[in-house]
């Protein structure tokens, strides 16, 4: 192996050592989820709690090896107001897409962080409300929830044709002794 190649190969390799430290340091290989996430580890039994609490379900697809990803765990997720937020009226749940590709499939995930909201008011029919595929900053991101949670509670309002009509403007008659 020539001098150039040698250098060339061991600048490589130093490249690589440092973006691995760099990654290391910053937790873009975290395996610990934020806390928020804590209390729901099981899809299928988010789903059923989702369900019986009649709360939104919130699900992080994510990956370990994603800087954003990291970067939502370590400023988004742990923000208080948002977890305080997630606590208290939804299901959250912190997906891996690389040990769960079936439910990445499932979802349809292109990219990642994608975040998802869904309507489990019916177990056998849930509703993806909406979905955001980039990076988001948790006052953005509450304020979407919160909306997502409010429009999901107006679908459901019974919708009725009893509703009272318009009236309908009184048309003038002629009387027939005017005639």
């Amino acid at each position: 192996m020539n001098g150039s190649k040698f250098v060339l190969l061991f600048s490589s390799l130093a490249i690589l050592a440092a973006l691995f430290l760099i990654g290391s340091n910053n937790g873009w290989f975290n395996k610990n989820p934020p806390p928020v996430f804590a209390a729901h580890t099981d899809f299928e039994a988010a789903i059923a709690a989702a369900h019986e609490s009649d709360r939104m379900l919130v699900i992080d697809m994510t990956a370990s090896w994603c800087p954003p990803c990291g970067e939502m765990d370590r400023s988004v997720w742990v923000d208080p107001d948002l977890a305080a937020y997630l606590t208290e009226f939804t299901i959250p749940i912190q997906i891996d897409v690389d040990e769960n590709q079936e439910l990445a499939d499932l979802f349809n995930i292109k990219t990642i962080p994608t975040i998802i909201a869904v309507d489990v008011a019916e177990i056998e029919q849930s509703l993806e409300l909406d979905r955001k595929a980039a990076l988001i900053e948790a006052p953005e991101l509450m304020l979407w929830l919160q909306t997502l949670d409010a429009s999901r509670h107006l679908l459901r309002l019974p919708h009725s044709n009893n509703l009272p009509q318009p009236a309908t403007p009184a048309t003038p008659t002629q009387d027939s002794d005017d005639q």
